[in-house]
């Protein structure tokens, strides 16, 4: 009650804050308008963008708050990025405070930022139950064991008491569950070693993670999961919520969902989203062989980028899913199988069309959604994923390389894109000149597909005549079909000349 309130100011939107003028002159003139009611010991102004919000959705999801009593600390000197941080042991049974829920289940939520999720049953952590086993054994715990570190965001320490609010466990995710799966066997003198470390700075946090599970067998790609993207395309595979036939789940964590009732087939892991989305949207089936951790150093720029939508990830595994499925139900040749990425190539571009829009658009959702249509309609998947499977059929009958590793071939890749996805032609039906646009009649596409003199390949004039056929590149907009690329590959005997 000593000092005056302080005021924070807010201005919160869906899209990318980007320090526009106007915007901080607005929030500047509020700022010294409050200031001069003198009111307040401080007026703040902060933008709250699309990946601020979501960030703040996180915390408030997870949000906990828990009292223990953690006499047998030190504190550490001042680092920099840190509010304050301590080092000591905790008695196991103080740490299942923080760790169980009021259901005395454990809270999973607080692992949200580990590498990897508890592991179940291996010979590790049989090792560290072991521990448990007798009383001078668990007496030996605190020294076996590597303890777990704690990251809070606050803390409101009373002596020994420490009041820990929205932490999570950084490191330490199996040895937390072993602990509660044998909390009934810990007597008050066994004790963890543990690290608190209190800040609000997420790059402190990620170097925090990063350092205390280096110290553990775990592979340098394991570490992709920590970037925000991954954490969005999780977010948008929970968005199709409980619907059974949409609904997937992305394991950005090793064994993240080992204890929940989820199907198996329904759970996409990284290195299954690596190769998917290589095979679907990057056109290169031929390289999913590779271990996952090697795609994603020869895609480094080209997958998993900040400004990537997360829709085509999400469609590169549910058609990996679907296609599976079909396999398993024996509706599709077994020979075809080792083809199964080549055939969502295919799929991709009879169903939503072979030029693939930016994957940081809007137009990529559409594209997108064109693609789940076919996804999501059992007769209409088996009948492209058939049309897949003819033309993988045909393109190994004229294939001059080795058939036998025909799945690991660029070249067979190179030969089979053209035998399903090769340009399609049509004759152009009407062009008006003075406007510069147009039809083309093209039975691959059904209905006339527009076309935009800025899209006719020319070394002079960019028209078209009536009558003329044509090769283009179908481009799927929102109105519809859309020619790109457009060659004049026959002229019509009598030229008609262009229609006004």
């Amino acid at each position: 009650m000593n000092n005056s309130p302080v005021c924070a100011l807010y201005y919160a939107a869906a899209g990318e804050w980007h320090d526009d003028a106007h915007l901080l002159a607005r929030g500047e003139s509020g700022k010294n308008d409050l200031s001069a009611t003198h009111l307040f010991s401080s007026v703040a102004f902060s933008p709250l963008d699309a990946e601020r919000l979501k960030a703040l959705y996180r915390t408030l999801r997870n949000k906990v708050e828990c009292e223990i009593v953690f006499d047998k600390h030190t504190i550490l000197p001042q680092i920099p990025g840190v509010t304050e941080a301590y080092l000591g042991i905790l008695p196991c049974n103080e740490y299942l405070k923080l760790i169980t829920g009021e259901d005395g289940d454990i809270r999973r939520g607080l692992f949200y930022d580990n590498v990897r999720d508890f592991q179940g049953d291996n010979p590790v952590n049989r090792e560290i139950a072991a521990t448990f086993d007798d009383a001078d054994s668990s007496g030996h715990f605190v020294l076996l064991n590597n303890g777990v570190t704690i990251v809070a965001r606050s803390i409101n320490k009373v002596g020994a008491k420490f009041r820990v609010t929205d932490y999570q466990i950084v490191n330490g995710c199996q040895t937390s569950h072993v602990i509660h799966r044998n909390r009934n066997r810990i007597g008050p003198a066994v004790f963890l070693p543990v690290k608190l470390v209190v800040t609000d700075d997420p790059e402190v946090t990620n170097r925090v993670i990063r350092a205390t599970n280096r110290q553990t067998e775990v592979k340098v790609e394991a570490f992709e999961s920590l970037t925000p993207f991954h954490r969005t395309v999780e977010e948008f595979y929970a968005s199709f919520g409980k619907d059974g036939i949409k609904r997937l789940y992305y394991e950005r964590r090793s064994k993240q969902y080992l204890a929940l009732p989820i199907p198996e087939r329904a759970i996409v892991s990284l290195a299954m989203q690596c190769k998917a989305f290589l095979a679907m949207f990057l056109d290169e089936a031929h390289s999913t062989p590779r271990y996952y951790g090697e795609i994603l150093a020869a895609t480094r720029g080209r997958m998993f980028q900040s400004d990537h939508r997360p829709y085509p990830y999400y469609v590169a595994a549910y058609c990996l899913v679907r296609i599976e499925d079909l396999f398993r139900q024996r509706k599709l040749p077994l020979w075809c199988r080792k083809f199964r990425y080549h055939m969502m190539m295919l799929i991709r571009m009879t169903a939503g069309g072979a030029k693939t829009p930016p994957m940081s658009s809007k137009n990529i959702d559409k594209y997108c959604e064109d693609i789940c249509g076919v996804l999501w309609d059992d007769a209409k998947l088996l009948d492209h994923a058939d049309r897949a499977v003819g033309s993988i059929e045909v393109a190994l009958k004229t294939f001059k390389g080795d058939k036998a590793l025909a799945k690991r071939l660029r070249s067979f890749t190179a030969h089979l894109v053209p035998a399903i996805g090769s340009r399609p032609t049509g004759k152009v039906r009407y062009y008006n000149g003075d406007r510069g646009f147009g039809f083309i009649a093209s039975e691959s596409h059904g209905d006339d597909v527009f076309v935009h003199f800025t899209a006719i390949k020319a070394t002079v004039h960019r028209y078209l005549q009536v009558g003329q056929i044509v090769e283009f590149t179908p481009v799927k907009t929102d109105k519809g079909w859309q020619a790109e690329d457009v060659k004049v590959i026959q002229s019509p005997r009598m030229a008609t000349g262009s229609v006004g």
